[in-house]
This record gives C-alpha cells, sequence and structure tokens, in this order.
C-alpha cells in the first residue's frame, strides 16, 4: 500500500491533523492509501522499490493476508511504514528549547 504527500510541507500522513495558526481546531487531511505490486523474490521474502517524489514525501508498508489454518479466516500482518525521502521539513533540534506539548 502506498501513499502520497505531494504539496503537503509538514511530511504528516494522519487523517486529522492541527493547523500552526490554531492547533486547537483540527481539520480533516485525507491520506489515501493504493494498492501497489510487490515482487516475490524467493521462499515467502518479498520487496519494494519506490523511487524518492519529485515534491513532498511517499509513504509505504506491505500488508500480506493468509488463511487461517483452524478458524479459516483470515490473518492479516504489515510491515511498518516507511517514507521516503528520509527528510525532515525542519531543522535537527536539540535541548529545551526544542520541548513540544500535546494537545
Amino acid at each position: 500500500n502506498r501513499s502520497s504527500d505531494h504539496g503537503n510541507s509538514r511530511r504528516d500522513f494522519r487523517l486529522l491533523n492541527a493547523p500552526d495558526h490554531d492547533p486547537s481546531n483540527p481539520i480533516l487531511h485525507p491520506v489515501f492509501w493504493e494498492t501497489a505490486s510487490v515482487t516475490e523474490k524467493n521462499n515467502g521474502e518479498y520487496v519494494v522499490e519506490r523511487k524518492n517524489p519529485k515534491s513532498g514525501w511517499t509513504a509505504f508498508f506491505i500488508q500480506v493476508t493468509y488463511p487461517a489454518a483452524l478458524s479459516g479466516e483470515e490473518m492479516m500482518f504489515t510491515t511498518q511504514v516507511n517514507i521516503i525521502p528520509d527528510t525532515f521539513p525542519y531543522p535537527d533540534c536539540h535541548g529545551e528549547g526544542c520541548r513540544g506539548s500535546l494537545i
């Protein structure tokens, strides 16, 4: 599955986010995940290769579904989300002046 965050300067893939000018008023930030192909190498090993987008960021993960042997239902597994390019829209920050607050 893959989603792109083109045009967003925040590298933010959450469904809701708070604008900088009013963090107490979250707004809808639709994130649409689309299916993409995966390559099976061998013995159950799968690989996904993505190029860096021209602008913004792309997030992706692998999701696999297997039939459960005894129940007949499905078991779903996912990898962690990867975001490319591996950069942030702000400089590194260290020390007390960098502490924020949760809303």
